[in-house]
């Protein structure tokens, strides 16, 4: 989940970022590497989707 004070200066189009996260939940993922913390390597997809739900607002 990224924190609202994050989520407020980092990402301009949230709508845009959601529909991406949404669009790479839709693969066949195994595994997410990610630039920082451990890769995500259990439900990836599910992560992802629920990821995009945070951007709600």
């Amino acid at each position: 989940m990224i924190p609202r004070f994050m989520r407020t200066r980092l990402v301009a189009d949230t709508s845009a970022v959601r529909k991406q996260l949404e669009t790479w939940a839709a693969l066949p993922l195994r595994k997410v590497i990610v630039s920082h913390g451990n890769p995500i390597d259990r439900e990836p997809s599910r992560a992802l989707r629920l990821l995009a739900r945070s951007l709600n607002g």
